[in-house]
């Protein structure tokens, strides 16, 4: 695994379940045995109550500039609802110069080249 986000998830019996969207490493393909290695991974870390109900294996997961995981996107989209705001998610095209990370960060990042 490489990376992941987790929420919970409305249930009637339980009250929420948690849902995990994991992205593998490159080179492995999902696979039940990827989800079984997991839940016991996190049962036997963190206890059988973190334990997700549900995975998904995903491409990619929206992150802001600064690439924090949006897990309210990730939610709203499970659950059929608006996502809201997304301008602060993570853009593939490259930045205006003078910018050193997000608008009105600290100016031009200066890097110093040995003569």
């Amino acid at each position: 695994m490489a990376e992941a986000a987790v929420f919970g998830k409305p249930d009637a019996p339980k009250g929420n379940l948690i849902k995990a969207f994991v992205i593998l490493k490159l080179g492995e393909k999902p696979s039940d045995k990827h989800k079984l290695d997991l839940k016991y991974h996190v049962r036997m870390t963190l206890g059988p109550i973190a334990q997700p109900e549900d995975i998904e294996f995903v491409d990619k997961l929206p992150k802001t500039r600064s690439g924090k995981i949006m897990r309210r996107v990730l939610k709203a989209k499970e659950l059929g609802m608006d996502p809201g705001e997304t301008s602060p998610l993570l853009r593939s095209r490259p930045r205006a110069p003078g910018g050193r990370g997000c608008p009105g960060g600290r100016g031009p990042l200066w890097i110093r080249v040995p003569v």
